[in-house]
């Protein structure tokens, strides 16, 4: 029984069960061939164009630590460890970092050739064309988010699927249920999406801003801040609230609220330097 093939439905790693505690080093190591492209692709990260190639996934320490809920350092080590042991390449820039799954044809072949050894002929083909007819629908819906491919080579832009992801979550997350994705919110979220930040940045962004006690009402006019139209006005906005995300504690200061604090400061330093000329 250690031969052969078992089918896992790819859409079983996009859900929140596959994501809801730490990953074990098996499953990342799932997960990590789940995420590679079935076929040549194209992926923008902060408006550089990065190419694809079927087995290669394009996802920094950052991403897969928020995804796979472990620190940066432990991402680091277990794609040290797979380099190590020869089960990826990693590809890295001041862009992103290439993963590369070696024999990525051995774990998602396009057409099995051989079932289990205790399979008949006739399941085998069965399980076969079953299996080739699946990895054709998986392709139309590439796990890596923002990758895109057209049959003409070019690239395609369908966000569609990800931006009601992406609304849907922010909705519960942020407690507006009679919102509605109107147009302004779904340019701004599909920007960011060609911008290159992946559905778990988006995410990360939109817990950053709840986390936020000056975007929750705790400013001078008491007003909120929350809208998705705002947290995906643009790549800086995007960036600051996951570090909100990351470091809980942390408090954004309003433009008004940094002017009074330089003004603070210049006052203390008046004050200080009259001191010392009364000495």
């Amino acid at each position: 029984m250690d031969r052969g093939w078992f089918k896992i439905y790819r859409r079983l790693t996009e859900s929140d069960f596959w994501t809801s505690e730490p990953f074990t080093k098996p499953q990342a190591w799932i997960d990590l061939i789940a995420l590679a492209n079935h076929k040549p692709g194209t992926v923008w990260i902060r408006g550089v164009e990065v190419p694809v190639k079927r087995g290669q996934t394009a996802r920094s320490e950052l991403t897969l630590a928020k995804r796979w809920k472990w620190s940066r350092k432990k991402v680091r080590n277990f794609l040290k460890w797979l380099e190590k042991g020869q089960q990826i390449e990693q590809q890295k820039s001041n862009v992103t970092s290439l993963i590369c799954i070696i024999n990525y044809n051995s774990y998602q072949a396009e057409g099995i050739t051989s079932g289990t050894s205790e399979g008949t002929t006739e399941e085998h083909q069965k399980n076969t064309k079953g299996y080739t007819n699946k990895n054709n629908k998986n392709n139309k819906n590439e796990k890596n988010i923002t990758t895109y491919t057209s049959n003409s080579g070019s690239p395609k832009l369908d966000f569609s699927m990800l931006t009601n992801q992406i609304f849907e979550f922010w909705k519960k997350e942020l407690n507006h249920p009679r919102a509605k994705l109107d147009q302004k919110r779904k340019q701004k979220i599909h920007a960011r999406l060609k911008d290159g930040y992946s559905l778990d940045d988006i995410k990360t962004a939109i817990s950053g801003c709840k986390a936020s006690p000056y975007h929750q009402g705790e400013n001078t006019t008491g007003a909120i801040y929350d809208d998705i139209e705002l947290i995906c006005r643009d790549g800086k906005h995007i960036d600051q609230f996951i570090k909100l995300a990351q470091t809980p504690n942390a408090k954004l200061i309003s433009p008004k609220g940094r002017q009074a604090m330089q003004n603070g400061q210049a006052w203390l330093a008046m004050r200080e330097k009259g001191r010392e000329n009364g000495k």
